[in-house]
């Protein structure tokens, strides 16, 4: 699978995927990830627009910050 960043542009492969993850975030949210690897060293976390969909976070563009 091919990751693809905003106007097409390509970030890496998926090259492997995790088993599901337990994850507490914010103090009290729990949510179950799986996380899916791409050997992309510029770009270290890339949030899926389903997951911005659902979660409307709130980001601090100038520092690249999810503020909640």
């Amino acid at each position: 699978m091919d990751v693809r960043a905003l106007y097409g542009r390509s970030i890496g492969r998926v090259t492997h995927y995790t088993t599901p993850i337990n994850l507490q975030v914010s103090g009290n949210h729990r949510e179950t990830f799986q996380f899916l690897l791409t050997k992309s060293p510029q770009i270290p976390v890339v949030l899926g627009f389903s997951w911005l969909q659902q979660h409307n976070p709130l980001i601090n563009w100038s520092t690249g910050a999810i503020m909640g």
